[in-house]
């Protein structure tokens, strides 16, 4: 290792260390009180993670809200988020449940952008403030149940149910920002009520260091995120074996090569960029020239970056080249039924507060 190469990694391990002690320092004072949480007068559901991304929380968090309709369907849940990634602040009405408000990924953000299209009869609102959002949810749209996205870090609003997510990079990486992916430590997790194991990461030897870190109390999921196929942006499935031009700006564009792979598709050409990218017209036409140079005419994509690529459609049609979209499932494969309790209980207990 160089000297500039052994200078960097000091650095960012002096920058994770403080990091380390900002994120303590904050946790301990919400722990004792000194800085005031919120509360609201509906259940709230929080999906999360310790890491900066690439767990399949947004899938997961549509399994949760399926399980909702499907299962409670005297709940009327809203989904609240910050909205990373957008170019706005303060509060944006992504859908109020008959109408989506806005299609612009950098209005609103992506994540909340895809939830919003999932669930056309969901309210979904963006705010840094987490609170404000649930209350607007609860005043104007009448939910009775909020289901924050992303949530885990955001402490000033009380949850009832705090479900992180932990994957396999999380279990062998204890590495905080910006040495690592982590955004707290492992200790953060006695904060939750559910822990949910994805994609196989689950370790089934009972003395796993991660599990000192679990209250024993806490409920023990495993879920797995699938590909559904690949299909052009009007719906229509596309048939496999063919070479595709891979495009994604997500935190693990691996497995997003995988899926495509596992479905016998070819990458033919593969360009990747940073999580949470805003697209512009240099990007385009650097896939534009990735995908032809490559003789490809497929360019597949993921459903994050899809809601931010759409708006660049007829470049795309006028090279003659089709935008296409994995979408990605999750199936909760054990401990639903000890879901399905745990809501019963949330849903059948008065709320004071």
């Amino acid at each position: 290792m160089n000297t500039h190469h052994l200078w960097k990694k000091l650095s960012l391990h002096w920058v994770a260390k403080v990091y380390g002690f900002v994120i303590a320092w904050r946790n301990k004072r919400f722990d004792t009180g000194k800085i005031s949480i919120n509360s609201v007068a509906t259940p709230v559901i929080c999906v999360g993670n310790i890491s900066t991304g690439g767990t399949g929380k947004t899938p997961f968090t549509q399994a949760i809200l399926r399980l909702l309709q499907e299962h409670f369907p005297s709940t009327h849940p809203a989904v609240v988020s910050r909205g990373y990634g957008r170019k706005t602040r303060g509060e944006i009405i992504v859908s109020d449940g008959v109408t989506l408000r806005t299609e612009d990924a950098e209005i609103c953000g992506d994540e909340p952008l895809l939830h919003a299209l999932a669930f056309p009869t969901l309210p979904v609102i963006v705010h840094e403030d987490r609170t404000k959002g649930s209350l607007l949810a609860i005043q104007r749209y009448k939910a009775n149940c909020i289901v924050l996205d992303d949530g885990f870090q955001h402490r000033r609003l009380s949850r009832d149910i705090d479900i992180v997510l932990l994957d396999s990079y999380t279990l062998k990486h204890q590495d905080l920002l910006p040495l690592g992916r982590l955004r707290e430590p492992r200790e953060s997790l006695r904060r939750a009520a559910i822990i949910c194991f994805m994609n196989g990461a689950r370790p089934y030897e009972i003395h796993h260091p991660i599990y000192s870190f679990i209250r024993p109390e806490s409920l023990i999921l495993e879920a797995e995120t699938h590909p559904l196929g690949l299909y052009n942006i009007e719906g229509q499935k596309i048939s496999q074996p063919q070479k595709v031009c891979a495009v994604s700006g997500i935190a693990n564009p691996e497995r997003f090569h995988h899926s495509l792979q596992t479905m016998s598709f070819e990458l033919g050409g593969i360009l990747t960029f940073r999580d949470h990218i805003r697209y512009t017209q240099r990007h385009i036409e650097t896939i534009v020239r990735t995908a032809k140079g490559n003789q490809q005419s497929i360019i597949a994509t993921t459903e994050k970056d899809l809601v931010k690529l759409r708006r660049f459609r007829h470049i795309f049609a006028q090279e003659s080249l089709t935008l296409a979209v994995v979408p990605i499932g999750c199936t909760i494969t054990h401990g639903k039924e000890a879901l399905h309790q745990r809501f019963e209980e949330l849903f059948a207990k008065p709320i004071s507060r």
